[in-house]
């Protein structure tokens, strides 16, 4: 498995439910990684995608605890069991798991690789990216030059488990 996720330079997520902030180049990156792969997110990414769908061309699983909950292109889960139950259909290598937080730190463990931008900015936030002694396993294994959009830098990494 595989984690996909943007922070700020104290791995800041999100603030009140959504990001912290919206990078026309990150979305284009996850739709290029992701393409025909397994999506995994929570019902608060979901909202924040462009138009609130699903992207298409991906397998996309939205994990919320609200039972109601429907939606066209996605398969909607409910519970942690049911999620990895379900996950353990698929190919390690094609489920990517971009968030929460609630999902990277239940899945972090299982994940070999972590797609992060890292966005050169303090946010205010109320979520984070959980850097437990997890994230101590992982290493750089590649990253890019700066990138701008307007004033903001950021900078893709890709984190390989160590050994």
């Amino acid at each position: 498995m595989q984690i996909i996720a943007t922070v700020d330079n104290n791995w800041a997520m999100r603030s009140k439910g959504r990001p912290c902030v919206t990078i026309p180049a990150d979305l284009r990156f996850i739709r290029q990684l992701t393409k025909n792969k397994v999506l995994v997110m929570d019902k608060e990414i979901l909202d924040n995608l462009p138009s609130g769908m699903p992207f298409a061309e991906r397998k996309n699983i939205v994990f919320t605890t609200d039972r109601n909950f429907k939606i066209r292109g996605a398969e909607v889960v409910n519970d942690l069991e049911s999620l990895r139950k379900l996950l353990s259909g698929y190919d390690e290598q094609d489920v990517f798991i971009t968030g929460g937080n609630t999902l990277i730190g239940e899945f972090i463990n299982d994940c070999d690789t972590l797609h992060i931008t890292k966005v050169d900015h303090e946010y205010r936030a109320d979520e984070y990216f959980p850097l437990g002694k997890e994230f101590e396993e992982f290493v750089i294994a590649e990253e890019s030059e700066e990138q701008t959009l307007y004033d903001l830098e950021y900078y893709f990494f890709r984190f390989e488990r160590k050994g």
